[in-house]
């Protein structure tokens, strides 16, 4: 039996001035969501401490949520939270709500949101331990780079953001936690607009259970399924549920390996769709199964620089990348001659 993961406390500072809130881009190596679009914050640690704190705001919610967010907002930023509430440069703060990570997630967090009205726009100093860069701009805007597959987020950023570009004096966001019914659903996130990552259960390696099954494609394009691979028949059927909603005009198979691929054959043959997969992917699945996972298939073979699809306008394209799998192929959504440049 898989043991549930501790669920720690975090704190994070939706900061506005001047109808513009600041968000910064996570670093790339780090370990947690590397690239995303957030809001400054980090872990309530057990030296942040519960003691009573003096103030209008401070004093409506818990000191300890107030005192990590000051410690996070000065490593991150070089911002002192507290002297700039007593120096009155802070208009008020405001709990937003709170977001507590799924259980499918392999560490997880119970993060309060709090809004900051600032009245003058500080000089932030950015950790670039902590974020590559940072920007302060209209909700509006950080929604549409969203919807349009150019800046990442998580759920509650994105809901957090909706509630601020449709109410932008909205003190409570009431739709933070992401839900499915883990009985009968398979979870989906949308990393980035119009791209929907599936978390399929796989029969991958421990102590991950999971495997990410992508779905994307332009209306008018093909939509491509990106490596189903459902553990058993119970899974395949909520999987199959899923795609009752999302229209499938292929699926892609990245490589050979039975967590990227079990029941993919299953599937394409009841959706009735071709799939997509390397030579060296086809000839290992023939050889693995004795032609039995290929049989009554309609394989498409692909190849470096093939165009499989367009999303957000641009054609994506196949690259190979042998290595984990020598039949290994990725894709990426930029024209063949610009990735070569690179």
């Amino acid at each position: 039996m898989t043991t549930p993961a501790r669920i720690a406390d975090a704190v994070t500072a939706v900061l506005l001035h001047d109808g513009e809130i600041f968000v910064v881009r996570r670093a790339r190596d780090l370990a947690a969501f590397p690239g995303y679009t957030a809001f400054p914050g980090g872990k309530v640690d057990a030296s942040d401490s519960d003691a009573r704190l003096e103030g209008g705001s401070f004093a409506e919610h818990p000191p300890r949520l107030i005192r990590a967010l000051a410690r996070e907002l000065q490593e991150e930023l070089g911002f002192n939270f507290i002297d700039a509430y007593r120096r009155r440069q802070i208009r008020g703060i405001h709990n937003l709500g709170v977001a507590v990570t799924p259980a499918f997630a392999p560490v997880r967090f119970r993060t309060w949101f709090f809004r900051v009205d600032l009245a003058e726009r500080p000089e932030f100093v950015l950790d670039k331990r902590e974020a590559s860069e940072a920007q302060w701009r209209p909700a509006a805007e950080l929604i549409s780079d969203y919807q349009r597959g150019r800046l990442l987020m998580v759920p509650p950023t994105v809901e957090v953001l909706r509630k601020l570009q449709r109410v932008p004096d909205a003190r409570t966001v009431p739709k933070l936690n992401f839900s499915f019914d883990p009985d009968t659903e398979i979870p989906m996130l949308e990393p980035l607009g119009g791209l929907r990552a599936l978390l399929v259960r796989s029969n991958t390696l421990p102590p991950a259970d999971r495997t990410n099954c992508f779905h994307f494609g332009d209306a008018g394009s093909p939509r491509v399924l990106v490596d189903p691979s459902p553990k058993d028949e119970t899974e395949y059927a909520r999987l199959r549920d899923a795609t009752e909603s999302l229209a499938v005009d292929r699926i892609l198979l990245t490589h050979h390996h039975r967590d990227h691929c079990e029941r993919a054959d299953q599937l394409a043959r009841e959706l009735k769709v071709p799939v997509m997969m390397s030579a060296d992917t086809q000839d290992r699945l023939s050889i693995r199964q004795g032609g039995r996972f290929l049989h009554g298939l309609n394989v498409e073979v692909v190849k470096q620089d093939d165009v499989v699809t367009h999303w957000h306008g641009e054609p994506v394209s196949v690259i190979e990348v042998p290595g984990h799998d020598r039949g290994q192929i990725a894709l990426i959504d930029q024209p063949p001659e610009l990735c070569q440049l690179r």
